[in-house]
């Protein structure tokens, strides 16, 4: 990788490693909103309506790994 890409005064981590980090960290923030989100509607639903049903935001999609179904 040219110099230019490392940060100054440091031989390491480079933008791309730190880009990647913090992608890493906002992918798990998301991913714990969401569930929050998804007990919380299945919660009030039982509340309200006595019965529970199971909420998702999207699923994966069995014969294609790491694909998302987002039309549920």
């Amino acid at each position: 990788m040219e110099d230019g890409m490392r940060l100054e005064n440091s031989p390491s981590p480079t933008i791309d490693n730190i880009s990647t980090l913090e992608a890493t960290r906002l992918m798990r923030v998301y991913e714990t909103l969401r569930a929050d989100t998804e007990d919380i509607i299945t919660n009030a639903y039982r509340k309200c309506f006595g019965t529970s049903i199971q909420v998702q935001f999207y699923t994966i999609t069995p014969h294609k790994r790491g694909r998302k179904n987002l039309m549920g």
